[in-house]
């Protein structure tokens, strides 16, 4: 739920900014101080890429988002 709903608030703020993974990544890894750890970035740019596969996002993939692959 937390990735849904921190695209839904970044694609409100700006409508007319195309989003990207790594955007995503850095603002939930900004409003979520505690996920700071190897383990839970990992897991939040595996569940950011998976959601963008399966559609359940509009995001363009980033290849500065390693930790994903």
């Amino acid at each position: 739920m937390t990735v849904l709903y921190a695209s839904r608030e970044l694609k409100q703020a700006q409508p007319t900014r195309e989003l990207d993974e790594r955007q995503l990544y850095d603002y939930i890894l900004d409003w979520k101080k505690s996920w700071n750890s190897d383990e839970k970035k990992r897991a939040l740019a595996s569940t950011i890429r998976n959601l963008v596969l399966l559609g359940w996002m509009r995001v363009r993939i980033s290849e500065s988002l390693s930790e994903a692959a």
